[in-house]
């Protein structure tokens, strides 16, 4: 039997188990979606998150700027300094510029990795408040099933290649986590 012949016999029984089930049954199924990227987006908590975030991250590049400079300095003067420095105080400034710029790729490094941990809670802690909303918000609303829709990050990339707006759920999710976390900051 050829692939195609397969594909009208799945075909056909999809179709005979779509017709077997009642039409009441499948009419009482409520869907609905909701996009968690842009709940992280739109959502105050979520605004208020990324704007935490990047101040800690532009205070920290600041101070990776001036340690920079810092070496960049101690550089120009060991270069201008070798015909006029004697050997030992010029061997101090050589191991002085290399202990600087161990400390500044430590530096940098941890911060890298504080910043992106520091991240990853904070975005956990968000996933977990909204998806404690969506389920009371399911339940609350008769919804059998919430799926997530969009090329969102959050959850490892879109589970829904297509969802109708009417069931779209994300505005009342958003609506209801800035609720919950008006008072909380």
């Amino acid at each position: 039997m050829s692939i195609t012949h397969y594909g009208r016999i799945f075909t056909l029984l999809a179709v005979v188990l779509l017709l077997a089930v009642p039409s009441a049954a499948r009419a009482a199924d409520k869907i609905g979606g909701v996009n968690l990227q842009k709940v992280l987006d739109d959502s105050v908590a979520g605004k208020a998150a990324v704007l935490s975030l990047r101040g800690r991250a532009e205070k920290e590049s600041n101070k990776l700027k001036a340690m920079q400079d810092e070496i960049e300095k101690l550089r120009k003067e060991i270069d201008q300094g070798k015909i006029m420095l004697r050997p030992d105080a010029l061997q101090d400034k050589q191991n002085d510029l290399r202990r600087k710029e161990r400390e500044f790729k430590l530096y940098q490094e941890d911060t890298r990795s504080s910043i992106q941990q520091e991240q990853g809670q904070t975005m956990r802690k968000i996933l977990e408040d909204v998806m404690r909303i969506i389920k009371e918000y399911g339940k609350k609303n008769g919804f059998t099933l919430i799926l997530e829709q969009g090329d969102s990050p959050a959850m490892g990339g879109p589970v829904v290649l297509y969802m109708d707006k009417t069931v779209d759920v994300t505005p009342q999710i958003i609506s209801l986590y800035d609720a919950e976390t008006k008072g909380k900051k």
